[in-house]
């Protein structure tokens, strides 16, 4: 499907529909709910999920504890825990120092 076809369904012009998916703007409530019944999901649970399989294992193929990895990265054990069992979703900030992190490592490796 175009992306004139998916913005002609949600009552959008396309470049709304670009600001969505870039970031640049959110969508109202009334436009979110159209966005989750045309997809028929919620892709922001998947997202969240997602971020915590990875960071688990990413930690467990590396051999790192909780605990271990918690400092390396600044934040509390049971703060990447939770991130590791879908119950918080990290802040973009946190993401991209994990990232940095996880890019830091593959190049001593």
């Amino acid at each position: 499907m175009s992306a004139e076809e998916v913005a002609k369904k949600l009552g959008v012009g396309v470049s709304i529909l670009y600001y969505w998916e870039r970031g640049s703007f959110i969508p109202r409530r009334g436009k979110m709910i159209k966005i989750l019944t045309f997809l028929g999901y919620d892709p922001g649970s998947a997202v969240t999920h997602l971020y915590g399989k990875q960071i688990f294992a990413y930690r467990r193929s590396l051999g790192l504890s909780l605990e271990q990895l918690s400092k390396q990265i600044g934040v509390d054990e049971s703060t990447l825990g939770s991130w590791e069992r879908n119950k918080e979703k990290p802040s973009e900030k946190m993401l991209k120092k994990l990232k940095e992190f996880w890019e830091m490592l593959e190049r001593q490796y």
